[in-house]
């Protein structure tokens, strides 16, 4: 990318298909499962997110701050078509939507709930990984590739740290001592 203007593009479209693909992917799951298979399922979703983050941010930390930066466009490139040529192997999935119920999801508290416990996640995930890299970098002189790395495997264990939250819930903890917890 040779001009600010087109990465900024680069990068609009980016979240675009980002919000795109957390948002069909959450619904797909909400109208092909249901009951405990729907919770393990939207449970599995909400990692998808921070796990993405880290693994891209390790395929790219090694072209950061040198002068090859740009390979790590091409690398995310690459990485999507290689995902985008597997699409024609997903299996068929039958929704289980009637009539006029597409939005009756979005009376349920819990589903709501979840969709807001999931975009905080991610706004604090992305937020945190994009700025901790560079504070690591200016602040402290962490080599720009190393400190993306450290944000990574920080990412990381926040899905480890989602499994345990989720175990402890299954095993009858309240959710507000879990919370109190993590504060």
């Amino acid at each position: 990318v040779s001009s600010f203007g087109l990465l900024r593009v680069a990068l609009l479209l980016e979240g675009i298909a980002l919000v795109a693909v957390l948002t069909s992917g959450m619904t797909l799951l909400m109208i092909s499962t249901e009951g405990r298979r729907q919770v393990q399922a939207l449970t599995l979703w909400s990692t998808v997110m921070p796990v993405g983050y880290a693994f891209g941010l390790l395929l790219v930390a090694p072209f950061a701050g040198g002068a090859h930066w740009q390979g790590g466009f091409l690398l995310h490139a690459g990485v999507l078509l290689v995902l985008a040529l597997t699409v024609v192997v997903l299996p068929a999935v039958r929704a289980r939507v009637g009539a006029g119920t597409g939005f009756a999801v979005l009376r349920n508290v819990r589903v709501l709930r979840f969709g807001l416990s999931l975009s905080m996640s991610a706004l604090a995930g992305i937020g945190t990984s994009a700025v901790g890299a560079l504070y690591l970098n200016q602040v402290h002189g962490i080599e720009l590739a190393r400190s993306a790395q450290m944000m990574a495997l920080a990412s990381l264990a926040g899905v480890a740290g989602s499994f345990v939250v989720g175990w402890m819930l299954t095993r009858g903890w309240a959710g507000l001592p879990i919370g109190g917890l993590l504060v």
